[in-house]
């Protein structure tokens, strides 16, 4: 496989559009974030797989540029893109935005379980994170927002 260059993208349909019109193969990384919205994992940024008609691409409606090294294009490896690729659930790449790690002790800093222990489980919905708090001897499942939630010492 070739290596890639790195493109600017202007307008993502359009560049996605115009590229595929010109016979390009090309990735635009996404991620879902915690409320459901798709994103792009490096923002403006995407990877075209190298040819030497590099040069089209400077004038294709939707790129707003590439990423240079002098007077050619910045490279990426092909190793590089297909461990991204294959790190892909569903067609997205998993990010994880928690503060905290599975089975890592959090105090309760506000709300109605304020200076109680839980124990980390795994992110929420929104800004909001899934713990394991006692109730009555029985470990139970809350979902409780990330800002109230503190490492405890």
């Amino acid at each position: 496989m070739s290596d890639w260059v790195v493109g600017i993208c202007q307008r993502e349909r359009v560049a996605t559009e115009c590229l595929s019109d010109q016979g390009f193969r090309f990735y635009f990384p996404k991620y879902r974030e915690r409320c459901g919205k798709v994103r792009a994992l490096f923002g403006r940024y995407f990877f075209v797989s190298f040819t030497d008609a590099w040069k089209s691409l400077l004038g294709t409606r939707g790129v707003a540029g590439l990423i240079m090294s002098g007077e050619k294009p910045g490279m990426v490896s092909d190793q590089l893109i297909q461990s991204i690729k294959t790190s892909e659930v569903d067609g997205y790449v998993p990010v994880d935005n928690s503060r905290f790690k599975a089975g890592q002790k959090l105090k309760v800093g506000e709300g109605p379980f304020v200076d109680h222990v839980a124990i980390y489980e795994e992110m929420g919905r929104a800004d909001r994170e899934i713990v394991l708090l006692n109730f009555l001897g029985v470990m139970t499942r809350v979902e409780l927002p990330a800002k109230a939630l503190s490492p405890l010492d």
